[in-house]
Parts: structure tokens; C-alpha cells; sequence
């Protein structure tokens, strides 16, 4: 199959995260299985690969970050490739573009992959922070932007999802809780979508760093205190304020070393809140790391803390902590505590005191420890977040959507019965 991936950009090794990571990964797997694989990436200027891919690259020089035009950009793209195609693997974040696309006459099948929520429901707060800090104003601005918003909303919920979005032949996504939010906002292609994980390279990250499952049984316990790490932008919604609160709310504190990684704009926020809650003896900041540093600083990790994200998203980092085994804490009822499953102990979303518990048991008891450690392979083995079954998978269905005839095998029954075996 030739398949044209459209996506935002790629990036080196060690300064990919997120997404970049899992589409590489999924472009890499899908060259081994036989295909011939392009990668368009529609802002160009953010791209800083520089190493060879098996896959080829084509840059597009999309300029602005405005919904509307960057659709209409993802369309004339489409187009453009049009010949040179079989399918097209989209970012979800380009879904009405690419159901113009179709709306239009477009002949290629488009497989969208379901990354975050509906685009206006994309958004993030830190709670603690805003109350402790950010004085909390009403303006005309800010009613200005909940009517726009608003509008927004009800422009993509009741005419962009329905006429556009629905177009797309089929999508896969991270989690279930993601992909039911997808249903409710209007996508019906969410009813039988590909549950995939988060396609992360652990294979090649194991043998990078000389991880194995049995390494964390063997050094659990041995650091003098238990180091309890959380790593990744200070900005809203990522729980740096949340963790802090908890720690701070923890009784046995000298049992710990917390080592907070990571820059961004609540970075301020969170050195106050270190000196605010006297917590300065007991919380490390590393700053930015290199993907190596952040390597070594999960080897020493006994505990990795997820305080708070969006409530139906995974994160690459989670799959990444279990490649290393770590034990982790995560909010109940969340796309992270689907990912994690049995490798984790979850508490109450948004509560410090349920949270500090948790933090107190874990670090507590070593043998817990070394379950959820081994619990992290187990899960790691599962037919809806393991790499190697979910991008063959991915190579199934573009394939039936390629070459079945529709009107004898229709996609929807044959991806019914697909599932069911999987299962």
C-alpha cells in the first residue's frame, strides 16, 4: 500500500514527545510490514529530523494555526497527493479539512487517528494554582470570548462534525473514554473505531537503555529514600500544583525524594508553591533534560506520579514509565488509569488528601511496589496497547478499506467481526 501520513511535523529523537513519537513509530512499523510510506507534515518550519527514515518525507509550508484556513490547507494537501496515494493516515486535529476532502469528490479512504477531544473542548486548568495565585477577573473580554466560544462550539458539534468529520472511513483512538466523548460530540465513525494505545517504540527504548522486566525487582528498595518523580511542561492542566499540594499534605515526608522535571510558564507558579508550602528540602527541580538525562532519571524512579490531565487522554509518558516498570499513581476513572490498568494505584481526581495517601502506601511498601512493577509488562502484553498488535492491526484495516469491495463486504461488519476476534 502506499500511504500518505498527514501530520504536523517530526522531530529528532531527543527532541520528540507526544504524538511525534507514536506516528514515527507507526510510519516505521508499517514500512516493515511492506508499505510504501510518506510523511507530509503540514508546518514545515517546526521540523528538525535530522536523521534518515525509512519513510519519505514531504514538507508543506502551512503558515497559519487559525482552524478554518489550516482545514482548508489540509484539503488542498490531500488533493495534492491525491494520485500518489492509497490512503491517507490523519492527525485528528486536520478531521474537517480531510472531510472536505471526501465531501468534495475525494478518492482516497482517510484513517484518522483520534488523539485528543473535539478540538473547542480542548482545554486545561490548574486548579490549586489559580487559587493561589491568579486573581480571578471579569471583563467584558472574557464574556466576549464565552459567547465566541460558544458559538464555536456549536458550529463544530452541529455542522463541522456531522457534514465534515463524518466523512472520514474510519478512525482509530487511544482509549475508550476518548473515543466515547468523540460519539457523544457528533462522530458516528467512533462506533466502531481501533482502540490503539499509545504506539510507543518500547522494544527499541529497552535495548537503548538495557531495560528489562525483571530490573526494578531488583533494585526496589535499595535507594536510601524513595525518589518520586513527575516530568513534563509546567503549563495548565499537567498537576504540578495538585502534586505539590498533596506532598505537602504527606506525614512522612524525609521517606522521599520528589524530583520534579521540566520548563514552562507556570514554572514560576511552581518554585512559589515549593517555597509557600516549606517544601524546599524535599523537591528537586531539574529543568529541561535530554531525552538520555530523562532515561536516567526513570532508572532511579520508584514512584512516577500522574497528578492530573485531561480526563479521557492517555499519555505517552504513562507508556513510557511502564516500558521502565515503574509503579505509578493516576487519577481514578481516566484514560491514564485505563492505560495503566493493574500497574497502578489511583486515587480521587483533584483530591491532595487522597492523593497524599497514596503517595504515603506506595512508598511504604516495597512488595506493592514490585507488583504494580510487574503488573506494568503484563499489561504492556495486551492486545489494545501493545505496539506490535495494534499497528498490525492498523495494516488490516487500511487494507480492507483499499481493496474491499464495499458493496459485497461492508467496512462497518467487517470491523465488527474484526474486533470480536481480537478479542
Amino acid at each position: 500500500m502506499k500511504i500518505f501520513f498527514i501530520t504536523s511535523k517530526l522531530k529528532n529523537q531527543d527532541t520528540a514527545s507526544g504524538s511525534v513519537i507514536e506516528i514515527d513509530y507507526m510510519m516505521r512499523e508499517l514500512v516493515s510490514l511492506g508499505n510504501d510510506v510518506t510523511a507530509v507534515t503540514v508546518y514545515s518550519r517546526d521540523n528538525d529530523l535530522t536523521e534518515e527514515t525509512p519513510y519519505k518525507v514531504l514538507n508543506e509550508h502551512v503558515t497559519t494555526p487559525r482552524l478554518i484556513p489550516a482545514q482548508l490547507a489540509v484539503y488542498r494537501i490531500l488533493k495534492k497527493y491525491e494520485k500518489n496515494a492509497d490512503i491517507f493516515h490523519i492527525d485528528a486535529q486536520y478531521i474537517y479539512g480531510a472531510g472536505l476532502y471526501r465531501l468534495l469528490g475525494g478518492l482516497r479512504p482517510l484513517f484518522a487517528y483520534l488523539i485528543r477531544p473535539p478540538l473547542i473542548k480542548d482545554e486545561y486548568v490548574s486548579y490549586f494554582f489559580q487559587k493561589r495565585y491568579q486573581k480571578k477577573t471579569r471583563s467584558f473580554g472574557g464574556m466576549a470570548l464565552a459567547v465566541k466560544k460558544a458559538i464555536r462550539y456549536f458550529i463544530e458539534r452541529f455542522i463541522f462534525t456531522p457534514v465534515l468529520a463524518n466523512r472520514v472511513d474510519y478512525v482509530s483512538c487511544l482509549n475508550p473514554l476518548l473515543l466515547k466523548e468523540h460519539r457523544q460530540f457528533g462522530l458516528t465513525k467512533a462506533d466502531y473505531g481501533l482502540i490503539i494505545g499509545d504506539t510507543y517504540p518500547m522494544d527499541a527504548v529497552m535495548r537503548k537503555t538495557e531495560i528489562t522486566a525483571e530490573r526494578y525487582q531488583v533494585h526496589a528498595g535499595r535507594n536510601g529514600k524513595v525518589m518520586l518523580y513527575c516530568s513534563g511542561r509546567m503549563a495548565p492542566g499537567k498537576g504540578y500544583d495538585l502534586l505539590l499540594e498533596a506532598f505537602a499534605r504527606v506525614q512522612h515526608k524525609d521517606r522521599f525524594r520528589v524530583v520534579l522535571g521540566g520548563t514552562g510558564p507556570e514554572e514560576g507558579m511552581v518554585r512559589q508553591a515549593i517555597q509557600d508550602l516549606g517544601l524546599p528540602k524535599y523537591v528537586e527541580l531539574t529543568g529541561w533534560v535530554s531525552r538520555e538525562k530523562m532515561f536516567e532519571y526513570l532508572k532511579m524512579t520508584d514512584i512516577y506520579v500522574f497528578a492530573r490531565w485531561g480526563t479521557t487522554l492517555s499519555a505517552l509518558t504513562l507508556m513510557e514509565t511502564m516500558v521502565f516498570g515503574i509503579p505509578l499513581i493516576v487519577p481514578r476513572g481516566t484514560g491514564l488509569a485505563w492505560t495503566a490498568g493493574k500497574s497502578a494505584l489511583t486515587f480521587e481526581p483533584e483530591n491532595p488528601d487522597d492523593l497524599a495517601r497514596q503517595i504515603e502506601l506506595l512508598g511504604a511498601d516495597v512488595e506493592l511496589r514490585k507488583e504494580l512493577s510487574r503488573q506494568c509488562y503484563e499489561r504492556l502484553k495486551e492486545a489494545d496497547i501493545d505496539p506490535h498488535q495494534t499497528v498490525v492491526a492498523i495494516n488490516v484495516i487500511m487494507k480492507s478499506l483499499i481493496f474491499s469491495p464495499k458493496d459485497k463486504y461492508p467496512l462497518k461488519s467487517f470491523l465488527q467481526g474484526y474486533r470480536h476476534e481480537r478479542e
